[in-house]
């Protein structure tokens, strides 16, 4: 899908794009790289992310089921690379988040948040994709 917008230097127009072996990059709007689509959730700290994921176990079952049966991969990049599943697999975490007409995306992201301030996790550097916005901002 091509975005209309006049490139200059007060706008920036990027999205996320999952790298199998670089992890999450900002790259341009328009770019042909757009497989597979890529949701913010993909994005994010995995340490932080499969904690959450703990989190809302207790009240999803397939969650819960899916958690158990799949041990995180070594050194994983970022929260898409932290299991390697099937795509049935997938499917059910895309449901996690999509419950609930969707909330269970903020839900998620208020707890992502919340762990993230714990003393736990206070040592965890900003992912590189954060770091690109806010120089970009600045």
């Amino acid at each position: 899908m091509d975005v209309d917008y006049e490139k200059n230097k007060h706008l920036i127009f990027q999205r996320l794009w999952n790298d199998k072996n670089k992890g999450t990059k900002l790259i341009d709007v328009d770019s042909n790289s757009m497989n597979p689509p890529t949701e913010i959730e993909d994005c994010l700290n995995p340490e932080v992310y499969y904690q959450t994921l703990l989190e809302f176990a207790h009240e999803d079952t397939a969650l819960a089921k899916l958690i158990k049966a799949n041990s995180p991969v070594e050194n994983p990049l970022n929260s898409y690379t932290l299991f390697d599943l099937r795509e049935s697999e997938k499917e059910t975490i895309k449901a996690f988040f999509d419950n609930n007409e969707g909330f269970n995306k903020i839900k998620f992201a208020r707890k992502y948040v919340e762990l993230m301030q714990k003393p736990f996790f206070s040592n965890i550097k900003p992912l590189p994709w954060v770091e690109e916005i806010r120089k970009q901002i600045n």
